[in-house]
């Protein structure tokens, strides 16, 4: 019964338009975040354009230790993901895992200005 439910589901006209739209808030979404980051973030390693998924890999400065720089992102009510946790191993090097599947666009912006000031900060 389940399974014939989704197959109803995925197939019909209404899901195709439903993926159309989210592709483009996703996308959307996504171009803030980049954008945001390139104007308040200027690093020599700027974070690569997903191809897909809803997360970009945010580098930190060498040394930096991820996990210190996501509990203070969450004290100045950013959430972010500490690279590391979504390594198998040691991470090659510090990032951040920064997600805008739930937040609008100009929620991102505002919370790279956050993250910003955390990063300048120390």
């Amino acid at each position: 019964m389940l399974q014939q439910t989704a197959v109803e589901l995925l197939s019909t006209p209404g899901w195709r338009r439903h993926l159309a739209s989210l592709r483009r808030v996703l996308l959307a979404r996504r171009a803030a975040l980049l954008g945001a980051i390139a104007r308040s973030l200027p690093t020599g390693d700027p974070p690569q354009p997903p191809s897909g998924g809803v997360h970009v890999w945010l580098p930190l400065p060498a040394g930096a230790d991820d996990r210190l720089v996501t509990a203070a992102a969450r004290r100045a009510g950013v959430a972010v993901g500490p690279g590391s946790a979504y390594t198998v191993g040691e991470a090659i090097a510090p990032h951040l895992r920064l997600t805008y599947s739930r937040t609008s666009s100009e929620g991102l912006v505002a919370a790279v200005d956050r993250l910003a000031t955390v990063l300048r900060d120390g």
